[in-house]
């Protein structure tokens, strides 16, 4: 019953990952500059207006192989063309790699998630270790308002003892309930049926059983409670997708296997005892029904346009927090004021909240600029299929409350859950969302796991694309360093036949761990969670590299159907027939291996220009001979396939005599000896398992369309639990 032992299962997406440099360590990044070393010493930044060493050009055309997701602007005097930045970009990520320079442009801000299932995520949201606490009675809830440019939460009245109350979907609709404006979870006749209701019931009684026996049982239970939660969490968990619903015969064998298991914690001689006997046959019994409920939502078919809501009702609820009965109407029984409320119907949801009307003797919480900022963040990254304006709290406010204003006056204002800070004074908002489970940040963050340079430290990207000055550097001398490089506009010569599609485009963000970060053979999943082991902290995790999209061998037509507006992307596309681009890199005051290194990072197949390194080079000819690019947009659907082609390299001729200024200004250069003073300037023989080559060259090669899953119906943009990534 637990799918913990499903086989873990290698699936081929759009992206890959090249290794960083060496094991990806600080140390094996390469710095061949510092910002402190001696003015003309090899050390030295190289200076713009010192032409001691090479300027010129490098003149490119590039040929598509697919159709290519390019924005194109039109020339004043006609035609069209492409911003240079558009290529920019490119080289610049091929030449960090091939430099083994500090990876600098990986998004690294802070990395948040949720997983209910998670021991430490809930011991987060529900402070400390508290992670059998009730959710509802951990998290506030209240209502969003705005007053002039600044927000503030105003705190619900509590429902008994709690800050909202949850209510299954079952129990909803056997409330019959009357309102066009409630969204449910399920499709109609999924989980609505006196059977739950009767399980529900009789969950209920044993509740009361289970903690009469326990104060009765409290001093055996003191010694054995680790080991009875252990077998409950291990084997008989319904978080997360782990558990997998059951038959009748298989239910009845895993309720007589939970109660022989916690019979068995406790000795021989208390085995007779009648209460311990009733303890572990109401634990199992009780464990037995909430699986016939939870099997039933698991078969339940989910509404897939679900719109999230809030309805303005009436309910009559206990003293203990308990929700009696819910109507639109006032009624003599159900007098009570609140919302009926849900923001989504994620895989794992099963119920509704109730929060009731804000408390007038409750003081209100200030909403700090820094939590709105976090909050606008995550919101930014939020991939939601259908309806992520009911997310946007405080850039869509206005929107969110005029249209919320039609449901009753009581729901005009967007309920939210949140944590204060619990000051005496001017309460302050610490964390906030529209549903009660918080994302919380990851114990590792990005930053942590690529490390950080040395402030002084300057490798070849930065030394040829140019830098700012990092804030932690006192020394104002030089607050920036500006680019050896110039991108020309890219001229698009022939006549393009330019069209419009649409895509489906999720981005993959790292927190997909099972997919950024190496894994071993182990089922277990390594993750960005900061776990303690017995006596030492855990190892960090390694992450994979730098990601990389598939050269597919041809554009895939099919996309899925795609109804929802909001993750639509539409691009210009333009056809390749007869069509190429050609455009122009200026470049000041490089040394002989930095126009080998920007070749390289134009076109990686000049390696075959190298003298030196030929035989080292030879098993990697296939590869060179054809490797391509990716430029532009909807890579993850093959296009913009290219290659970089017809390289010249251009050098001015230096003097300042009669000669040198009546001649031409350029003259055309050899490329192998540039390659080779690179690769002799990186280590040489070393460089190329250094950098991992083999991996960046495999990085350019087509792959057949069909082997790789896509954002399509293929798994709807999210992945499995028990996928991890297939790597070349």
């Amino acid at each position: 019953m637990n799918k913990k032992n499903q086989d873990i299962e290698y699936v081929t997406l759009p992206y890959d990952f090249v290794p960083f440099a060496g094991t990806g360590k600080t140390e094996d990044y390469l710095y061949p500059y510092r910002e402190d070393a001696a003015p003309n010493t090899d050390k030295a930044v190289p200076k713009h207006n010192d032409r001691t060493d090479l300027s010129g050009c490098i003149t490119y055309t590039i040929r598509p192989y697919s159709e290519l997701a390019l924005e194109m602007r039109e020339k004043d005097g006609g035609g069209t063309f492409l911003s240079g930045s558009s290529i920019r970009g490119k080289i610049r990520s091929n030449i960090e790699l091939l430099s083994a320079s500090y990876p600098k442009f990986i998004d690294r801000s802070e990395m948040l998630y949720r997983n209910i299932a998670s021991k430490i995520y809930r011991g987060k949201v529900l402070e400390g270790d508290k992670v059998k606490s009730d959710i509802e009675k951990s998290i506030k809830a209240g209502y969003l308002q705005k007053r002039g440019n600044a927000f503030y939460v105003v705190p619900a009245k509590k429902i008994g003892d709690k800050y909202f109350a949850s209510i299954k979907e079952h129990q909803l609709l056997n409330m019959n309930l009357k309102s066009d404006d409630i969204s449910y979870l399920f499709e109609p006749g999924g989980v609505d049926g006196d059977q739950l209701l009767e399980n529900q019931k009789e969950i209920k009684e044993l509740n009361g059983t289970i903690k009469s026996l326990r104060r009765k049982l409290k001093e055996q239970l003191k010694k054995k409670q680790k080991n009875l939660d252990r077998i409950f969490m291990r084997k008989f968990s319904f978080l997360g997708e782990e558990w997998e619903s059951e038959n009748e015969d298989q239910l009845n064998l895993l309720e007589e296997d939970l109660q022989n298991r916690l019979m068995k914690e406790f000795q021989s001689e208390e085995s007779e005892n009648t209460d311990i006997i009733r303890l572990c046959k109401s634990y199992a019994r009780r464990w037995r029904l909430k699986a016939e409920i939870e099997a039933k939502y698991r078969s339940g078919r989910k509404v897939e346009d679900f719109k999230p809501y809030q309805q303005a009702v009436f309910l009559k609820s206990t003293h203990g927090g308990s929700v009696v009965n819910l109507v639109s109407s006032a009624t003599v029984e159900c007098t009570e004021k609140a919302c009926l409320f849900n923001s989504t119907n994620a895989t794992s949801k099963r119920s509704h909240y109730i929060v009731k009307e804000p408390d007038a003797s409750e003081e209100e919480c200030l909403v700090p600029q820094s939590v709105i900022e976090s909050y606008n963040m995550m919101y930014k990254k939020m991939q939601i299929f259908g309806g992520k304006s009911f997310y946007d709290l405080f850039g869509g406010y206005d929107k969110l409350y005029t249209k919320e204003s039609k449901t009753g006056n009581l729901a005009k204002w967007p309920i939210v859950f949140f944590k204060d800070d619990g000051d005496s004074g001017e309460k302050k908002v610490l964390q906030i969302g529209r549903t009660p489970y918080f994302k919380v940040p990851y114990g590792y963050q990005l930053t942590e796991l690529l490390g950080t340079k040395e402030i002084k430290n300057v490798d070849y990207a930065s030394a040829l694309f140019g830098y700012v000055k990092e804030e932690k550097d006192n020394d104002k001398k030089s607050s920036s360093y500006k680019s050896r490089l110039r991108f020309s506009p890219v001229d698009v010569v022939g006549n393009p036949k330019v069209l419009t599609k649409q895509f489906l485009l999720p981005s993959p963000f790292a927190s997909a761990s099972a997919m950024y970060l190496q894994q071993n053979d182990k089922k277990e999943l390594q993750s960005y969670e900061k776990k303690e082991e017995k006596h030492k902290a855990k190892t960090p995790p390694k992450l994979n590299g730098y990601k990389y999209y598939h050269v597919l061998k041809e554009t895939i037509l099919k996309r899925g159907s795609i109804t929802n507006k909001e993750m639509i992307s539409e691009r210009t596309i333009i056809k390749p027939e007869g069509v190429s681009l050609k455009g122009t890199i200026y470049f000041t005051n490089l040394k002989q291996e930095e126009v080998g290194l920007l070749l390289l990072g134009l076109n990686s197949g000049l390696l075959f220009q190298s003298q030196q390194y030929k035989e080292e080079l030879r098993k990697h000819t296939q590869h060179l001979e054809q490797g391509y690019e990716l430029i532009g947009g909807a890579k993850p659907y093959g296009y913009g396939k290219v290659k970089f082609e017809s390289l010249q390299l251009k050098l001015d001729i230096e003097g300042n005599d009669f000669e040198s200024l009546i001649a031409d200004t350029e003259e055309e250069s050899e490329l192998g000896e540039y390659i080779d003073a690179f690769i002799t300037k990186m280590g040489g023989k070393n460089y190329f398992e250094h950098i991992h080559l083999n991996q960046y060259l495999q990085s350019k090669q087509e792959k057949p369309t069909n082997e790789h899953k896509n954002w399509t119906e293929d798994f709807g943009g999210g992945y499995k639990k028990h996928w991890r990534l297939k790597s070349n």
